[in-house]
């Protein structure tokens, strides 16, 4: 190759070089600055931000004390108040449930959580129909495990996987919303001291049941999950709003179905199955079919804690 050939292939390979290490600076600083802004959305594991949320929570909370943990979808995340478990049963509770899992799912998460959390005796989900509509198996891993619990529990840096997985669309929405909302009163995502989160607004959400096989089988799956890292499952069925159980329960026929095929699913003597007869509300405490309006949260709280027992937890 001439001289001149060489000059200017090094002289490609220099900017080359340069343009990289803008980017990467450029890249860096604009993630210290939005977190110094406050308006730094979550590493984006899965994408979705109420999941990739929570797992920050997660993260910097103080979870080694913690005896009952929750898992599930958004029907546990925003239904419980754990002030209401805490004064009245001697357990140490945390939210750490995020949203969306179907119950395969939540089996998975189920084993993050207590693998790393080996003083937890007591798992407590709260379902819906919505739980149980679609499933790869009885147990499907929606992150990356090593990863996820090298950030939960590991203290793991996190940076790269803003590059790996970023969604450029939802990563701004969520500055955005961030940036105008963050934490305030109108952030459906804040979350208390307990990890839970409760909606203050209605919303239009009433969808048809659709039960798939295998998320009874995700079912199943939890409680072995649960049993195998030595802790006991609690099972509760949400109470869905009067407006939803008119157009798609009528008679109550479909719901008594769906209770008895997760009771059939749940072979361990420990597990404790509640039922949706456990509290009865009124169209005014639903935000949607499947979560109550913040107000009717500790009462429905309060109504499941009359059917535990102490003793066992």
């Amino acid at each position: 190759m001439p001289r001149s050939g060489h000059r200017a292939y090094r002289v490609f390979l220099i900017r080359v070089a340069a343009w990289c290490f803008a980017f990467i600076a450029g890249y860096a600083g604009l993630l210290a600055a939005l977190n110094w802004a406050r308006a730094l959305p979550p590493p984006p594991f899965t994408g979705t931000e109420c999941l990739d949320e929570k797992f920050v929570l997660l993260r910097n909370a103080e979870l080694a004390d913690r005896d009952l943990i929750t898992v599930g979808s958004s029907v546990t995340w925003r239904n419980l108040d754990f002030r209401e478990v805490e004064q009245r049963l001697a357990v140490k509770p945390f939210n750490t449930a995020p949203c969306y899992l179907y119950t395969s799912q939540a089996a998975f998460f189920a084993d993050v959580l207590l693998a790393n959390l080996p003083q937890v005796r007591t798992v407590l989900t709260v379902v819906a129909p919505r739980d149980f509509e679609v499933c790869d198996g009885p147990v499907d891993a929606f992150a990356d495990r090593t990863v996820l619990e090298g950030f939960i529990f590991g203290r793991d840096r996190f940076e790269w996987i803003y590059g790996a997985n970023l969604r450029p669309v939802s990563f701004a929405e969520s500055v955005i919303r961030r940036w105008t909302v963050g934490g305030g009163p109108g952030d459906k995502l804040a979350m208390d001291e307990y990890g839970s989160s409760f909606l203050k607004a209605k919303q239009a959400w009433e969808p048809p049941p659709v039960v798939d096989p295998d998320c009874m089988d995700g079912m199943a799956a939890l409680e072995t999950v649960v049993n195998a890292r030595g802790a006991r499952l609690i099972v509760v069925s949400f109470p869905l709003s009067p407006s939803w159980s008119k157009r798609f329960n009528p008679g109550g026929r479909f719901i008594a179905g769906f209770e008895r095929e997760i009771r059939g699913r749940l072979k361990n003597p420990s597990t404790l199955f509640i039922g949706s007869d456990a509290f009865e509300g009124t169209d005014d405490d639903y935000a949607d079919a499947v979560h109550l309006l913040a107000p009717a949260v500790p009462r429905f709280t309060r109504a499941l804690v009359d059917r535990l027992d102490p003793a066992v937890l």
